[in-house]
């Protein structure tokens, strides 16, 4: 197998994670949360998303968890266009990451453009990204399959990687939206898409819907992918599309690197104790296999006397 010697793992639970649960967190909790994740050495972490509240209340408090960590760890931020772009230059983001979705219907359901509206976003955003030293990330979202329209085109994934590329985007998530994938489909992916991908540096994010998470990661590390986007405790999901339930735990792809002896920088025992509170917190509501049976070889059972904290969300 062609493996690293080190992984970068991207912490996308306190956007991807926190916007699929309906009773508001607390600011203080979620910024909490985030404290506890850079206390486990994460280099990255998508802290946000700059959308509109009426439609995901869970980030109406944008600005002031952003604000409250921004100092702290390299944050990233995710918007579904311009306006929130505007939103997040204007808090003082320094990384933001757009969406577009490689389907019609998935991106109307999203962001309520057609493609080619949010293709043009993208380059008003980059444009206003470059005038303020503002890096612009890309996810590709439904990239591997569509609840609405299933299978995706090769060519229309292309087509909107040659534009990012246009755009001048040099970092392009390669997203699994609801767990269609499986390793084979992600070689081929992958392999088509670097025909097309100049500067472009790719990574991947995969939803576990159907157990296939961390094979598909594995796939995209041996062939050269290094940016791997995971969520602590396997929170997380997209609220327009359906059946898009949970991401591949942090902890647990952590934990299976470290035992390939596969560095990533991450202190696993704190990164299990901040997923711990989260299995209280969530009235036990996490998919981590790690956090259930222990790290591989300690024997430790993580649950033990664990106490709900359910009444410390809001």
């Amino acid at each position: 197998m062609n493996l690293p010697e080190e992984i970068n793992i991207i912490e996308v639970g306190p956007r991807d994670g926190f916007q699929n649960i309906k009773e508001f967190i607390a600011t203080d909790v979620k910024i909490d949360i985030i404290k506890r994740l850079i206390d486990a050495n994460i280099k990255k972490i998508e802290v946000t998303s700059f959308v509109n509240p009426k439609l995901i209340p869970q980030m109406s408090d944008a600005r002031e968890v952003f604000q409250s960590v921004c100092d702290k760890v390299k944050c990233l931020v995710l918007v579904p266009n311009l306006k929130g772009a505007e939103m997040a230059v204007e808090a003082g983001a320094k990384i933001i990451t757009m969406v577009i979705s490689s389907t019609e219907s998935h991106n109307m359901a999203n962001t309520n453009h057609t493609i080619s509206a949010s293709l043009k976003e993208m380059s008003e955003i980059s444009k206003i990204c470059q005038s303020n030293g503002v890096r612009l990330r890309l996810d590709l979202a439904t990239a591997f399959g569509c609840p609405f329209e299933g299978k995706v085109s090769i060519r229309s994934l292309k087509n909107i990687v040659y534009a990012a590329g246009q755009s001048g985007i040099r970092e392009l998530v390669l997203c699994d939206t609801t767990g269609m994938a499986n390793p084979l489909m992600v070689e081929k992916t992958v392999k088509e898409l670097g025909t097309e991908s100049g500067n472009i540096v790719f990574g991947v994010h995969f939803h576990n819907t159907r157990g296939t998470g961390i094979a598909n990661i594995l796939t995209a590390v041996t062939l050269g992918i290094n940016n791997i986007e995971t969520s602590v405790g396997g929170l997380g999901g997209c609220p327009f599309a359906p059946g898009a339930s949970g991401n591949v735990a942090t902890e647990d792809i952590v934990n299976m690197f470290h035992d390939m002896g596969i560095k990533t920088g991450i202190n696993l025992n704190k990164l299990l104790n901040c997923s711990r509170y989260l299995y209280g917190l969530f009235d036990n509501k996490l998919s981590s296999h790690t956090l259930i049976a222990g790290t591989t070889y300690s024997g430790q059972k993580c649950l033990e006397g664990v106490k709900s904290e359910r009444n410390q969300i809001g």
